[in-house]
């Protein structure tokens, strides 16, 4: 059976989901004996909620297992010089990447990795002055595709 594709760089709220229900669990087998209403309601409650929590485990599991993968290799870029050195075949066409299929899945994590935005991956130092701070997402796709498109002098 296939996993469903899930955002890798969202919060893991099926964590939290399941410390909730651990909590719950926790909360209402510890207090059993408290109430003045019979205990055994209590372990039920308990018992369904552990139930309910092992249900998120999986997804808690999976969600932190990619995310902590994500982690462990930094975001790689190649300037286009040195791109132009290694592929000299290149045409100028738009170029995703080597060594693998490109499907329907990777787009989805490149959108979801953009929509992230870089300040997740790579704070700004804040005490660098940013002289191009109008430059922003759709300028900077712009100037890249721009600058695959061959001009009319031929450079």
């Amino acid at each position: 059976m296939a996993i469903p594709y899930a955002n890798p760089w969202r919060p893991n709220y099926e964590a939290r989901a399941l410390a909730m229900w651990l909590a719950v669990a926790m909360v209402a087998w510890s207090t059993a004996d408290l109430w003045a209403l019979h205990g055994a309601a209590f372990r039920w409650v308990a018992t369904l909620a552990l139930g309910f929590a092992l249900t998120w485990l999986p997804g808690t599991l999976r969600l932190a297992s990619r995310q902590e993968f994500l982690r462990g290799y930094p975001l790689e870029f190649v300037a286009p010089t040195d791109f132009a050195d290694q592929m000299p075949q290149w045409t100028g066409n738009l170029w995703m990447g080597k060594g693998y299929d490109w499907t329907a899945q990777h787009t989805q994590l490149a959108l979801d990795l953009m929509r992230e935005g870089p300040e997740r991956f790579a704070p700004r130092d804040p005490q660098r002055i940013d002289p191009l701070h109008s430059f922003n997402r759709p300028t900077e796709l712009v100037s890249r595709v721009a600058a695959l498109i061959p001009s009319e002098t031929g450079r």
